[in-house]
């Protein structure tokens, strides 16, 4: 019911993050770096932006998921920063209030990533397809389906492919501007494929 923090280099124990006045369940967190920040969502349907340096609670986004959420998420580059849930992705402000508001009905998002130029939002659902949205006028651009609920999308640095994965044991790489699909095969006793990354060159 808290956030362990630790040197990366040393490994040695950091600090305790947590908000001591209710002590919730933390599920997925991001570091803001220009904010010198980390985000984490909590049970009880909140963000809470903690200070790296001090720990302390600097900021809370309070009723943006249903209580108990596991599925809920936090997304961004520290400039422009996403809450998502099932259906939902809310952009959340420096100043504590929320903006703009993306639905994606009825697909079940399993993860939201954000593109390398902070433009657009990749979306996979757990019915199967990966969306990509326009983060400047909410609008979706671009879809791809496949024949497995996808666990995780990413766009690579240079914005031509995408990449998911999910509930098989392949990887699929989509070219955004032809929508083709080339598909890669995972080792045997490989079943699922949870996260994927590309590396900085995209290569």
């Amino acid at each position: 019911q808290g956030i362990h923090v630790f040197n990366n280099y040393t490994g040695s124990y950091y600090k305790l993050f947590t908000n001591s006045t209710r002590y919730p369940i933390y599920y997925q967190m991001m570091i803001s770096e220009v904010e010198n920040s980390l985000y984490a969502t909590s049970s009880q349907g909140d963000i809470e932006v903690f200070s790296l340096e001090t720990g302390e609670l600097i900021r809370k986004y309070e009723g943006l998921f249903e209580i108990g959420s596991a599925s809920s998420g936090v997304v961004g580059d520290g400039k422009r920063n996403f809450a998502y849930d099932e259906s939902e992705i809310t952009e959340i402000l420096h100043d504590g209030s929320t903006g703009k508001v993306i639905r994606v009905d009825g697909e079940g998002i399993n993860k939201v990533t954000l593109s390398s130029n902070g433009q657009s939002v990749i979306v996979a659902s757990s019915k199967g397809s990966v969306f990509i949205y326009n983060l400047n006028n909410g609008k979706r651009t671009h879809e791809f389906r496949t024949e497995f609920p996808v666990y995780y999308a990413e766009m690579s640095p240079d914005g031509r492919i995408v990449a998911c994965g999910g509930y098989a044991n392949t990887v699929n790489l989509y070219d955004v501007k032809t929508g083709r699909c080339k598909q890669i095969t995972m080792p045997p006793g490989e079943q699922q494929v949870h996260s994927l990354h590309f590396s900085p060159n995209g290569k």
